[in-house]
């Protein structure tokens, strides 16, 4: 098993982006991750536990907000974007809407959201990086992909044998 990174993650220590995640944290807000750098990125500059509505991805990123936010905050999760803003969708917000997101964010949340008549605001706190290289070994049974970022970056360099079997994270 090899762990080779083919994109770099870094969190947001960008003033005006701080400032934004203070001023949201005194207020009761529909907060939406589908990423767990975005909820640690946006947790390294909270104070307090804010009273959110919190929604979330499935995986490492559900553990992460109830820890944080608390289990009574969270208010829906799925296993993909499209999916988690159709939960959004279901229960009907009635504060303000924010998505917390990383510079390579898809469309498909923001515009499912728009699609139904919610605006979201979009506040990037975090940046991904591609990183590609070329694998010298070729010989693998599969590769698993975590992001489309992370697909991206691996094909600039590389390609798949035909027996390499793909795994992938949603619709990565």
């Amino acid at each position: 098993i090899a762990d080779i990174p083919f994109i770099n993650v870094t969190l947001s220590n960008d003033t005006n982006t701080i400032e934004k995640i203070k001023e949201l944290e005194q207020k009761n807000i529909t907060a939406i991750f589908t990423s767990l750098n975005a909820i640690t990125s946006v947790t390294n500059h909270l104070t307090t536990k804010p009273n959110w509505q919190v929604y979330c991805m499935n995986g490492v990123s559900k553990p992460a907000a109830i820890h944080f936010f608390g289990e009574s905050s969270l208010m829906g999760t799925a296993s993909n974007a499209k999916q988690l803003a159709e939960e959004v969708i279901s229960n009907k917000p009635t504060n303000k809407v924010v998505f917390f997101c990383g510079n390579k964010r898809l469309a498909d949340l923001p515009e499912t959201l728009q699609n139904a008549g919610i605006t979201a605001q979009e506040i990037e706190v975090y940046n991904t990086v591609k990183t590609p290289h070329l694998l010298e070994e070729k010989n693998y049974n599969s590769i698993a992909f975590f992001s489309p970022s992370s697909v991206e970056s691996f094909f600039e360099k590389n390609s798949l044998q035909p027996d390499v079997i793909a795994f992938t994270v949603g619709q990565t």
